[in-house]
């Protein structure tokens, strides 16, 4: 009963349980077994509970103790309450998001290969197929792999629908629902930390195949070369996704990171940063499809590179000035 009501009454405070914490000057493990039952407070603490939460220690002991009334500045909590089944639905929904978000901009990458690969095919000397021929299915390609990866957009987005009140909503998670997520971090942690460091490692060394190559003076083999450029920064990306996007479900609920309260201005970085590398795509296959120069506009993805992160530092200066 003890437990019950000092759980009730920090929520109905609105207090994290670090804060009830400090007030009580205890550790936190020691509200958290109090709210759990593990244990109980001394007397003297049962007391300076009772004065804190403005009850009576009846109210705290007996369970037909008098209900305190709540005052202006005793307001309920203005937040919702994540139970441990909704962090665990919510950690799937976003873990299942991970590898379709991956899967789509997978396809959308590998989306322009074919392409590659059949307008040197159409040309002499090779003529393996009609420019007619290699323009319908390179582009069929393109439509079909982006059709493919809008609908896994799409449909991630749905799934994720019922949880868009933690990007609106003030939240704070229940005890058995914090331990669960900071958990599941601790063990996700050195996975993460190979996921990008393997993804880096990939991007750094895609453009060798495409070096090596130049050097064999043949056109096929160029353009064979920087397909499989493009598929070495394609898994790269795949992998950065797949971790990144279960890593940030995690610093989501627990409000760290990008989203910790302090963090103003990461929402708006995150939509800058899209609409950015939307933009860069959309640029990459429009110059390559009026050109037909694919061979030499894979060059836009590194000057994106290098601009994005001269953005990125702009970005940091004037947010920052704002948040101050």
């Amino acid at each position: 009963m003890l437990s019950d009501r000092i759980l009730e009454l920090r929520r109905q405070r609105g207090w994290s349980q670090e804060e009830l914490a400090e007030r009580m000057e205890v550790s936190r493990q020691a509200v958290s077994k109090w709210e759990s039952g593990q244990t109980a407070p001394e007397l003297d603490k049962t007391l300076e509970l009772s004065r804190i939460f403005e009850v009576t220690t009846d109210y705290l002991l007996k369970e037909d103790g008098e209900a305190p009334v709540l005052t202006a500045d005793k307001p309920l909590p203005s937040g919702r309450i994540i139970s441990l089944s909704q962090a665990k639905e919510y950690l799937g929904i976003r873990k299942r998001a991970s590898y379709k978000i991956a899967v789509a901009t997978f396809l959308c990458i590998l989306s322009v290969i074919p392409v590659i690969i059949l307008s040197v095919a159409s040309e002499e000397p090779y003529r393996l197929v009609t420019e007619k021929m290699a323009a319908a299915a390179g582009l069929s390609c393109i439509f079909v792999l982006v059709a493919a990866s809008v609908g896994l957009y799409v449909h991630t987005g749905f799934e994720s629908s019922p949880y868009e009140f933690l990007e609106k909503e003030p939240y704070e998670l229940e005890r058995q629902a914090y331990w669960h997520v900071r958990s599941e971090q601790s063990q996700f942690r050195s996975k993460y930390a190979v996921f990008n460091i393997v993804a880096t490692c990939l991007e750094v060394l895609s453009p060798l195949p495409l070096i090596i190559g130049a050097f064999s003076g043949d056109g096929l083999t160029v353009v064979i070369t920087l397909a499989v450029t493009c598929l070495t920064v394609d898994v790269g990306v795949f992998l950065y996704i797949i971790a990144g996007v279960k890593w940030e479900s995690m610093q989501r609920l627990l409000r760290e990171g990008d989203y910790s309260p302090k963090e103003k201005g990461s929402e708006l970085r995150r939509g800058i940063s899209s609409v950015y590398w939307l933009s860069a795509a959309a640029l990459y296959l429009g110059v390559s499809l009026v050109t037909d120069a694919w061979e030499s506009t894979w060059i836009i993805w590194p000057v994106a590179g290098v601009l994005f992160a001269a953005l990125s530092c702009i970005l940091n200066l004037v947010i920052g000035k704002k948040e101050k």
